[in-house]
């Protein structure tokens, strides 16, 4: 395919193709020295040259170029699967609880507010006065404390799995707080690691640690 230069204000484009004679077409303007395409025309010694490929539509038929009007396709938008922005995320919190301790139902619910609170009270610190206490806030966190304090509680069957669950969120940069309880009142006096909580974070940072475990 190639467009010859005339004088004036149009150029004469010729198409040739295999086994076809050539066809032209009047009326492009002599300023539009860009493909139909959108590439440019590169300047040869008595001609400019354009690519040789003959342009194809999707069905696989040759593009026969009839104006400079470049040719679209359309694209369904719905296909393209892109990460949702923070305002449409949601946040959560998810407790892992240790089943084979035989905890009391009680105990196990005093183990998850001591762990559900820890993440917040790791995350800020008191003033200098002892009067205040201050909690630095990301996206996760405001999103969380200002909406429903989304709370999931799940549960493993040893304290290995539990470890792995804390450097799996500590690995990947996820809040997270292990309580270990001092053993007073169950465990006859040995510390004993119970549950951890993980997040407040957006859902899909916290399911990917914990989103394979069932629920307490």
């Amino acid at each position: 395919m190639c467009a010859t230069p005339t004088r004036g204000a149009a150029h004469r484009l010729t198409r040739t193709t295999a086994g076809s004679k050539a066809q032209s077409v009047r009326g492009w303007p002599h300023q539009d020295r860009v493909c139909p395409d959108g590439s440019a025309l590169r300047p040869g010694s008595a001609f400019w040259q354009l690519p040789r490929s003959i342009p194809v539509a999707s069905d696989g038929r040759p593009i026969h170029w009839r104006s400079v009007t470049p040719r679209t396709e359309r694209v369904d938008c719905r296909a393209v699967t892109t990460p949702p922005p923070e305002a449409a995320q949601t946040a959560k919190q998810v407790i892992v609880m240790r089943k084979d301790l035989g905890m009391r139902k009680g105990k196990m619910i005093a183990q998850g507010a001591h762990a559900s609170l820890k993440v917040l009270l790791d995350a800020g610190a008191p003033d200098p006065s002892g009067s205040a206490f201050a909690i630095r806030l990301d996206p996760a966190l405001a999103a969380w404390l200002g909406g429903r304090f989304t709370k999931v509680c799940v549960s493993v069957d040893s304290e290995a799995a539990l470890d792995a669950i804390v450097d799996q969120a500590r690995a990947a940069g996820v809040p997270c707080a292990l309580i270990v309880d001092a053993g007073v009142t169950e465990f006859h006096g040995v510390p004993t690691k119970t549950c951890c909580a993980i997040g407040p974070a957006w859902s899909a940072a916290v399911d990917a640690i914990t989103g394979r475990l069932p629920l307490l």
